[in-house]
């Protein structure tokens, strides 16, 4: 075993142990901090389960902690940023009525379209109309009434690979996949090693 700890962690690591039970299983705890530790009953290999089970359980209830306190944070922080914001921009939008009304008395009959000022500038400015679309009435509509070249232009179709289905009838060779015999480029095949995992028996 090659894995190697840092001193505060391996102290850390050591708290979860307890003494009396290590005693009894005949682990050597100094060995296990040197990392020169083996396993060699049953019985050593259920206590290590048992001490990650206990860690594992640990780290729910932080993870359960940190994602509860990001949550009532951010709704708070939300929560001031529009009271601190919805007041200022109702005083924006307030001021801006006078300015409005200055500036459409200010450029009649100009061909400009903006009033300079040392502060900044006030005006109107030429907006393009808004499109509000209905996608499936659009689509049906499109479909009925316009030549298909059109539609084929007009409405588009998303392309993308059944990744399901070309696993379900394709063949891994030498990293890739055929298809009919055929390799299809595109995809590669990394062969994996064995993933060891540790799964305490659920309580």
């Amino acid at each position: 075993m090659e894995t190697t700890f840092d001193t505060d962690l391996m102290q850390e690591l050591m708290a979860f142990m307890d003494t009396q039970e290590v005693i009894d299983l005949n682990i050597d705890t100094e060995a296990v901090s040197e990392n020169r530790f083996s396993i060699s009953t049953r019985e050593q290999a259920n206590f290590f389960v048992k001490k990650i089970a206990g860690m594992m359980e640990e780290i729910d209830t932080i993870n359960r902690l940190k994602d509860y306190e990001i949550s009532t944070t951010k709704i708070r922080v939300e929560a001031w940023a529009e009271q601190s914001i919805n007041p200022l921009q109702n005083q924006i939008e307030f001021l801006s009525g006078f300015l409005k009304e200055f500036a459409t008395k200010e450029l009649e009959g100009k061909d400009t379209k903006n009033v300079k000022l040392p502060a900044g500038t006030v005006g109107f400015r030429k907006q393009l109309p808004e499109y509000i679309y209905e996608d499936d009435e659009l689509i049906k509509a499109s479909i009925k009434t316009l030549p298909e070249e059109m539609v084929a232009t007009l409405i588009r179709t998303k392309e993308e690979p059944n990744k399901v289905e070309l696993k379900k009838v394709g063949v891994v060779k030498d990293g890739h996949l055929e298809v009919n015999g055929t390799a299809i480029s595109g995809m590669t095949v990394v062969p994996r090693d064995p993933k060891f995992e540790v799964k305490p028996t659920k309580k």
